[in-house]
């Protein structure tokens, strides 16, 4: 399908009626949730995430991932040890929106740039070992 058609389309639809086309850019890889966590969540991973995260996303989701205050150029970040998670919570789409962001705004980064699969896998890991239980 050629470029510039498959522009207009979606130009078109977002202008006619923005809400779907966000709702449905928003949701991301629908397949991430079946995604498998090749990484066993062992203390090494779970400490080694917990570095990771120290390093990486504390700035954003603050030292203990209980959220951020934003600034003026992005929203507050989520607090990420609740059982509340816009973006799904399975282990895949936790993985899913660490590597490749989340969309439209991109608010949160893609970070498969910066940090390895297994990187990834080990902040998993470390969220979870977090997560306050209900």
């Amino acid at each position: 399908m050629n470029t510039r058609l498959v522009f207009t389309i979606v130009a078109a639809l977002t202008l006619s009626s923005p809400a779907p086309f966000l709702v449905l850019l928003a949701q991301g890889n629908p397949g991430a949730a079946q995604l498998t966590n090749p990484v066993t969540a062992s203390a090494e991973s779970t400490a080694a995430g917990k570095q990771i995260f120290a390093r990486n996303c504390a700035t954003c989701h603050g030292i203990n991932a209980e959220g951020g205050p934003g600034n003026d150029l992005i929203p507050p970040a989520p607090d990420l040890t609740d059982d509340k998670w816009d973006h799904g919570s399975s282990d895949g789409d936790i993985f899913n929106n660490i590597r490749n962001g989340v969309p439209p705004e991109f608010n949160m980064i893609p970070w498969k740039d910066k940090l390895t699969d297994t990187d990834v896998w080990n902040v998993v890991n470390y969220l979870k070992s977090i997560a306050k239980k209900k």
